[in-house]
């Protein structure tokens, strides 16, 4: 990659000479300047790699394929700088630098390394940048055309139509070339006109994979002179067949009209051929065979006024039979159509009363359920009054204990006197949870005890 001269090993060796002959006392010194230079120099090599990578990668995505065919020049620009890019890192990683750098410590050769690969890897940007805006402009000038390719490729045109796909491809390929060229105005001028041709190969397509195949019977029932022995039913087949045409000239993407429309001369082409073989069996049939024949016609009437209304038209003509069983079908059609509509009728009832149910199931649970919430406050409304009655009867019984009057024993004055005292810790062992009326009632009995007491004093006072 790079050579070196003959002067240049020569001046490389004096230099080399030169070195030798320094004092060693400088040896030292140096040794310590150069000890962070090595990890410096792999730094500047390692960020030249990660601008290498970046480009590489965004040059070799998948969405940048198609570079190729709207710039090729453009890109092998890119990737050429890139490549020149990628060997000058190999080189200096690898140590491969040139004979001149000898005179340059590892941190300067790196440094060089890197600034050259930036230098290269801007050139080669540049480049992949102009593919892309190339792309870009093609896409958006030739938007109609590759929209038209992408579609007959989908419906496989060049398989019918070999040769004419191609010639518009490779006029599409020609434009795309004058894009990137920067002839964009004469790509402008010729798209239309070759719009045009891709949407006729269109609807050539679509008429090959729709009609072909009818309009291949067609003309053979017409060399075979169906038109003039069946004339009226050949018209009507025809008329559909253009009809059919007709749809996919105008709207050669609306496939559920092309479908209907084909059917339709499909219709017309099996009922052509019905008739034509009816037609050469009445040619060939022998008028000792008449009778059997008449009678096969008249039995199939008959079998289908039978499976209608069970009557019997035989003795009518063909046309009158065929009117009964039409009016009989009318009338069987008429009755299912009410019978319909009143079976709609049933099951929409059907669907408004389980509507209603399901409301009032509803309604009954959320009765249920106030129900047993008033059932559970009537339970704790028992359990408060029953408390309250135990309450008040205890209550009771002590005021009742409290007013009963104590007479003491003549024989024995040891019996011991109900003094306030005793009387207030009676009330407050049963008092303490009372209401207001217990309040009212302990004082009462406070008063009673007091009377009781006075009493007590002045007996014992008469009787000393």
């Amino acid at each position: 990659m790079k050579k070196t001269t003959l002067i240049t090993l020569i001046s490389v060796a004096s230099v080399l000479s030169a070195c030798s002959s320094t004092p060693k006392s400088s040896e030292p010194a140096t040794s310590k300047q150069e000890t962070n230079k090595p990890s410096l120099a792999f730094q500047y090599l390692d960020e030249a790699k990660v601008i290498i990578d970046d480009l590489q990668g965004r040059v070799n995505d998948d969405k940048n394929k198609d570079l190729n065919y709207f710039a090729p020049r453009a890109l092998k620009r890119a990737k050429s700088y890139l490549a020149e890019a990628i060997e000058e890192h190999t080189d200096a990683v690898n140590g491969d630098f040139s004979m001149l750098s000898v005179f340059q410590s590892d941190e300067e050769k790196a440094k060089d390394t890197k600034d050259e690969v930036s230098q290269l890897v801007k050139k080669a940007t540049a480049a992949f940048e102009e593919a892309q805006l190339i792309r870009t402009r093609a896409n958006t000038i030739l938007g109609d055309a590759f929209a038209l390719r992408n579609y007959l490729k989908s419906i496989n045109a060049s398989k019918y139509y070999s040769r004419e796909y191609a010639k518009l491809n490779e006029q599409i390929d020609r434009l795309v070339v004058k894009i990137a060229s920067g002839d964009e105005n004469r790509a402008v001028r010729e798209q239309p006109a070759l719009v045009a041709n891709l949407k006729k190969l269109e609807v050539d397509t679509m008429l090959h994979i729709k009609l072909s195949s009818i309009n291949k019977k067609i003309s053979t029932l017409d060399r075979n002179s169906a038109d003039k022995l069946l004339p009226s039913v050949f018209r009507q087949l025809t008329q559909a067949r253009d009809t059919a045409t007709v749809t996919i000239k105008t709207t050669p993407r609306e496939m559920g009209l092309i479908d209907d429309a084909v059917a339709s001369t499909q219709f017309q082409l099996d009922r052509l051929n019905v008739l034509l073989a009816a037609r050469q069996q009445l040619k060939t049939l022998r008028s000792s065979n008449y009778e059997q024949f008449l009678l096969q016609r008249e039995n199939q009437l008959y079998r289908i006024s039978q499976a209608l209304n069970g009557s019997d038209h035989r003795n009518q003509t063909y046309a009158q039979q065929t009117a009964s069983i039409v009016e009989a079908v009318t009338t069987l059609s008429n009755k299912v159509s009410a019978l319909s509509g009143t079976l709609s009728d049933n099951e929409q009832a059907q669907a408004d009363a389980a509507s209603e149910n399901a409301k009032l199931k509803n309604e009954i649970e959320i009765l249920n359920q106030t129900i047993q919430t008033l059932e559970s406050q009537i339970t704790v409304l028992k359990e408060t009054i029953s408390d309250t009655a135990v309450k008040a009867s205890s209550m009771q019984t002590t005021e009742s204990a409290v007013n009963t009057p104590v007479i003491p024993s003549t024989t024995d004055n040891t019996a011991p006197a109900i003094t306030q005292e005793t009387a207030q810790e009676t009330l407050n062992a049963n008092g303490d949870e009372g209401d207001k009326n217990g309040a009212d009632s302990s004082q009462t009995v406070n008063d009673d005890v007091a009377t009781q007491s006075s009493e007590e004093t002045s007996d014992a006072e008469n009787i000393e």
